[in-house]
């Protein structure tokens, strides 16, 4: 583990829409100086549902700053995460239910 400093802006906050950017900069990895993350996510209202419902989307680059042989396994290691981090959203979803029910069409 390690510790992040993260910088979020709303770009847009309206009825049916939500889409925040943010930028970490990890503080303590290795070569941490050499690239940032970016991030964009995205809820969207779906509209006419019977239930609350809303989509939901995340967006993530890792934006070099500094040249370094060690890109690769960033970039790796990010993707990893990022399979991580989704797969466990999933069984938390499945296990919430959230997949249960058919969306209208």
């Amino acid at each position: 583990q390690t510790t992040a400093t993260q910088t979020v802006k709303i770009i847009e906050h309206s009825k049916n829409r939500l889409i925040i950017e943010g930028e970490s900069i990890t503080d303590d990895a290795p070569y941490c100086d050499t690239f940032t993350c970016q991030e964009v996510w995205i809820a969207l209202d779906v509209p006419n549902s019977p239930t609350e419902k809303m989509i939901f989307v995340r967006l993530m680059y890792i934006n070099f700053i500094k040249r370094n042989f060690f890109k690769n396994i960033v970039e790796t290691k990010a993707y990893e995460g990022l399979i991580e981090n989704a797969e466990r959203w999933l069984i938390i979803a499945k296990n919430l239910g959230i997949f249960a029910q058919k969306a209208p069409l």
